[in-house]
């Protein structure tokens, strides 16, 4: 689509800001005069608003109708609507380039030369000498060779499939291709067998990128991520891949009766085994859930694991708490042997399969007077060199083209060097190991050497991609009389060979004496970790948080104006006293008294729980008396920290002051979207939750986590509706 089709698209739409930024870059990119000063006025005439809806008149799908040009624009732009020379373009409107002023030159006045004292001549300053250029470099992650792929079609790809499901997990699949205007997707179902996030794991490398909502867009992938191979062919890549796996119903009825007499939950009838009390509502929604059916697949939810697609096959089933999360497993036994529903059986299989199909090439060079820059296929190692101080760039260029990389301060050579050649030594190390025994012995090994210039590092750096054979214990040379034919061989009362292991004498490392050290053996002592024990969606959106025998967590939750977060905070408040806590409210913002705080309490909180809430709204008059208080309460809701005592610290004064308890911490947001005054809080936080703001319909507002060091579920596919008080 051209640059004036997208723009004549607008007419009649409602967009963000965000797009007509990037109509508008892309004007600027091809000189498009008309359309940059459209654009540019109404940006520049509505600075605040984040919508627009868009009337455009005059305009084909071929061209933008010249406009009636007044003032300097007569004068800047010629017939054709483009920009004459001695003109630009700035803030929406156009300025004359203001030519620099020629000095005059003053004429010199030529005077007698007066005798003077010989002095010594200053030695010249020299020039400070350029730096020195690093020599480029390729490391390259040997896989196998691309051409030796054979590309797959549909039916092809679909077959292997099948067959790779069968060889591995035991389960007949249904595989199917859609085609359709807007792209192709792949369906995977099937009954039983493992849950389908572990086959969808696999499978999602033959999707080539994914929908995102926030943007409105479809992202493709790094290719380095993509495409599965197998038997030697590349298979078929999708726009969007989905797997699914069912119970019989029968089978679900039977699971949840077990499931039903093993938890007892109050106002929750028991089932009776048939098909009605599995459907049936409860007469009151229980953790928004109304019946059995809805809330067996809740609280089985991942651990739906069976080694069998014959459901009759399975007895003596049993339900337990998994003591790692608030879901639950079964127990059961398949031909004789027991099995848990907790992890899926894997076979062997005979299916080649590679896990990387793209050939890792990497290049390290010279970028510029102070910098480096590597580029290629960097995804395994962008961690490392995030943590390097590398700056990521879409359009590093090198030999003529731009790439995507990191760009790093030439001081980092030796380490991004030494991150390249670990990286490069590790697979053909690892590629070695996967294809030889565990014991072996290669002569004449090759060995090879990549060299770094000298102004680059210090020592010339050479590996042997062999790895050392490992340590095998020393064997005492015996010696036997010669086994005969003729005299038998007394097995009771052979010697076995003495085993001596030979080990360098040192002494035992002494336990440290200092209060602040311990051995890492020691760590833990304390038992079994202990997690907050919350229940429904809200419960499962916050994850698996740890009562902390040291310290607190710290959830911190930042979003612009109107986005909900205060709704959101009541929503966890009554969900955690209906779980058993004693929360105390900081309501800074909204005092108590208010009806705005009184209408949302009224909202969501039950009456059961209004009484076994307590608020605050106000501070005492120093924090020592704030601190006390905190002392009595388990959960401490905070809204908000700008509203807290002068120089208080998230990490300090809250997260470290207290042991085992759980806060939850509101932060407003700037109008570039950051926590206000919240850099550091950011970073001591153990989870950073956000809110993005619909601003058309405040029933899609959602919460989302930014980060999160106790959530096992991908952060990306983890989102909670306010409004709908349901995971999306």
């Amino acid at each position: 689509m051209t640059l004036v089709e997208q723009f004549n698209n607008l007419n009649g739409t409602t967009v963000k800001r965000k797009h007509i930024e990037s109509i508008l870059a892309q004007a600027k990119a091809e000189n498009e005069i008309n359309i940059i000063y459209r654009l540019s006025k109404l940006l520049n005439q509505y600075p605040d608003s984040n919508y627009f809806t868009l009337t455009v008149d005059q305009y084909s799908n071929d061209a933008l109708n010249a406009p009636r040009h007044i003032g300097n624009y007569k004068l800047a732009l010629d017939d054709c609507g483009r920009l004459k020379k001695g003109w630009k373009f700035e803030n929406g409107n156009v300025v004359q380039v203001e030519k620099p002023q020629e000095k005059k030159v003053k004429p010199i006045e030529v005077k007698k030369p007066v005798a003077k004292k010989l002095t010594p001549a200053k030695k010249q300053s020299q020039p400070k000498a350029a730096p020195k250029k690093i020599k480029e470099q390729t490391f390259e992650k040997k896989t196998f060779k691309p051409e030796e792929w054979i590309k797959a079609d549909v039916r092809k790809s679909t077959s292997l499939i099948k067959k790779y499901l069968k060889e591995k997990y035991n389960i007949k699949a249904s595989v199917r291709s859609d085609f359709y205007s807007g792209g192709s997707s792949l369906h995977v179902s099937y009954v039983m067998g493992p849950e389908s996030n572990m086959v969808e794991s696999e499978l999602k490398r033959l999707q080539y990128g994914r929908f995102d909502g926030m943007t409105d867009m479809y992202n493709y992938n790094d290719k380095a991520f993509n495409g599965i191979v197998l038997d030697g062919y590349r298979l078929y890549e999708y726009k969007y891949v989905f797997v699914d796996q069912d119970l019989t119903e029968n089978f679900k009825v039977r699971l949840a009766t077990v499931l039903s007499q093993e938890i007892n939950y109050k106002d929750v009838p028991i089932m009776d085994g048939t098909k009605e009390s599995y459907y049936k509502y409860f007469d009151s929604p229980f953790l928004h859930y109304s019946s059995w059916s809805q809330l067996f697949h809740y609280l089985t939810s991942g651990n739906k694991n069976f080694v069998t697609q014959d459901d009759h096959a399975i007895q003596n089933i049993k339900a337990f708490r998994d003591p790692e999360s608030t879901k639950y497993y079964f127990t059961y036994t398949f031909e004789g042997t027991a099995y848990n529903t907790l992890k899926p059986k894997i076979y062997p299989t005979k299916m080649i399969k590679e896990k990387a199909i793209v050939k890792n090439k990497i290049v390290f060079f010279d970028y510029g007077k102070n910098t480096v820059a590597v580029i290629g296929l960097l995804g395994e190692i962008e961690d490392e060199l995030l943590e390097l101080g590398g700056k990521h760039s879409h359009k590093i260029k090198h030999d003529g083209k731009e790439h995507s990389g990191y760009v790093f301060n030439k001081s980092k050579s030796d380490q991004v060097i030494n991150v390249l050649i670990d990286y490069s030594k590790q697979d053909e190390v690892g590629s070695l190991n996967s294809a030889l025994p565990a014991s072996f012995e290669i002569e004449n090994a090759p060995v090879k050497t990549i060299v770094i210039p000298k102004d680059n590092m210090k020592v010339v750096q050479s590996f042997n991609p062999i790895v050392a054979q490992p340590i095998v214990p020393v064997v005492e040379t015996q010696t036997f009389p010669e086994n005969k034919p003729e005299i038998p061989v007394d097995t009771t009362t052979a010697r076995t060979p003495e085993v001596r292991t030979v080990t360098s004498e040192r002494k035992a490392a002494a336990k440290p004496s200092n209060p602040y050290v311990k051995s890492m053996a020691d760590c833990g002592s304390n038992g079994n970790a202990n997690y907050f024990d919350f229940y429904g969606p809200l419960g499962e959106f916050l994850g698996d948080l740890e009562v902390k025998p040291q310290e607190s967590i710290v959830v911190t939750i930042d979003a612009p104006q109107g986005a909900g977060k205060t709704r959101l905070l009541f929503q966890i408040i009554n969900m955690v006293t209906s779980a058993g806590y004693n929360p105390l409210f900081l309501s800074l913002e909204e005092h108590p008294d208010s009806s705005l705080f009184t209408g949302k309490r009224d909202e969501y909180l039950s009456e059961e729980n209004k009484n076994k809430v307590h608020t605050m709204g106000s501070l005492p008059e120093t924090p020592s008396k704030l601190y006390e208080i905190i002392e009595n309460y388990e959960i401490v809701f905070i809204d908000s920290f700008g509203k807290l005592y002068n120089g208080i610290d998230l990490d300090k004064d809250i997260r470290k002051r207290y042991n085992g308890k759980l806060f939850f911490v509101i932060y407003q947001r700037t109008q570039d979207g950051k926590m206000r005054g919240g850099s550091a809080s950011q970073f001591d936080a153990d989870a950073t939750m956000k809110v993005e703001k619909d601003a058309t319909d405040y029933k899609n507002s959602y919460a989302y986590f930014d980060k999160h060091r106790y959530q096992s579920i991908p952060l990306g596919e983890l989102k909670y509706n306010i409004f709908s008080k349901e995971l999306g």
